[in-house]
C-alpha cells in the first residue's frame, strides 16, 4: 500500500508540474489567505459528502484511546513520565523560558555570555556589572513544596558573590512566589517591579541580543 500510494503522488507530481501547489494546497498559499479558511465541512464539500466524511471520521475514532477517556492511572503516569524527563533535562543545564519572556543572550564582563529571560533579567544584568559585582546566572536548583503538596524546584535568578546572596527578579509577586520564599534557606534578595524599572530608568550599557 505504501508503494501503491508513493507511486500515485509521484505521477500526481509529473502531471500537475509546478501546479502541484496550486489548487488550495497549504504550501501554495505563502503570502494569500487559504481559500478554506474559516469555512466548515458544509461549505467545502457540501452537506452531503461533508455527512459522509464526517461519518467516516467518526467511525475511525471508535474504540480508539483518548485523552478524555484514559484512566485516572494511565494520565498519572504520562503526567509523572513527563515530570522525570523534565527533571532530566534540569539535570543536563536546561533553562526553561519564563512565561512569555524572549530569552536574551548577554555578554557580560563578569559572568561572561548568559541566558537571560526578558529584559528585566538584562537591566538586571547590567547594573551588576557596572557596579562591578561578582556574579553569575545561577542554575542551582533548591526543592521546595508546592500548593499541590509536591515536591518543585525553585532555582533563584542571579549568584552574587559579592553580597552571598541570591537576587531573584520578580515583577508581580505570587502567592506561589511566597510559597517559595518561605521555604528557602538561603539568603535571597528581591528586585521587585519598582526596583527593576528605577534600574532602567537609569540606561544602562551592554551588548545583548535577542536569541
Amino acid at each position: 500500500m505504501r508503494e501503491k500510494n508513493s507511486a500515485l503522488v509521484k505521477k500526481i507530481h509529473k502531471d500537475l508540474g509546478n501546479d502541484y501547489w496550486k489548487n488550495g494546497h497549504p504550501k501554495g498559499m505563502t503570502g494569500k489567505e487559504h481559500p478554506f479558511k474559516n469555512k466548515t465541512y458544509d461549505e467545502i464539500f457540501g452537506s452531503e459528502k461533508a455527512a459522509s466524511k464526517k461519518l467516516k471520521m467518526s467511525k475511525s475514532s471508535q474504540g480508539k484511546n483518548t485523552w478524555s477517556n484514559v484512566s485516572p492511572e494511565e494520565k498519572a503516569r504520562v503526567a509523572e513520565d513527563q515530570r522525570r524527563r523534565i527533571l532530566q533535562r534540569y539535570e543536563q543545564g536546561w533553562m526553561p523560558k519564563a512565561g512569555r519572556c524572549k530569552k536574551i543572550r548577554y555578554n557580560s564582563p563578569i559572568a561572561g555570555e548568559v541566558l537571560l529571560d526578558g529584559t528585566w533579567e538584562l537591566a538586571a544584568a547590567r547594573y551588576m556589572d557596572q557596579q562591578g559585582w561578582n556574579w553569575n546566572r545561577n542554575k542551582i536548583r533548591f526543592p521546595y513544596t508546592n500548593l499541590k503538596g509536591k515536591t518543585s524546584h525553585y532555582t533563584p535568578d542571579f549568584w552574587v558573590e559579592t553580597w552571598n546572596t541570591y537576587i531573584e527578579v520578580k515583577g508581580y509577586e505570587t502567592e506561589l512566589d511566597r510559597c517559595k520564599w518561605k521555604q528557602f534557606n538561603e539568603p535571597l534578595t528581591v528586585w521587585k517591579k519598582d526596583t527593576i524599572l528605577s534600574i532602567m530608568e537609569r540606561g544602562q550599557d551592554g551588548n545583548a541580543a535577542d536569541c
